[in-house]
């Protein structure tokens, strides 16, 4: 069965939102022996290339999605005007 997941993120009203998934490659079906994460096959001899997928942004506090079962969700949530590389370089000084 799906979940159905709601975050919490107030404060956060108009970040975006981010995630990759955690599968076997077929949400629903846990026999398979793969996995992939951000759509790229997790492999003990070969870079990972997943990527994140853009899923929204934040309305009222709030952000809302569905977990397909036999899957995981990794949610990044980015505040409105700041990017990753600019929280780095704040960090670093």
């Amino acid at each position: 069965m799906d979940a159905a997941v709601v975050i919490e993120a107030g404060g956060f009203n108009g970040a975006s939102v981010d995630a990759m998934v955690l599968t076997d490659g077929e949400p629903g079906n846990a026999a398979l022996p793969a996995a992939t994460l951000g759509g790229a096959t997790v492999s003990n001899d070969a870079p990972w290339s997943g990527k994140w997928t853009p899923l929204g942004r934040v309305r009222n506090g709030k952000f809302a999605l569905t977990v397909a079962s036999t899957t995981a969700v990794i949610v990044r949530i980015r505040a409105a005007g700041r990017s990753c590389a600019r929280r780095w370089m704040r960090g670093s000084e």
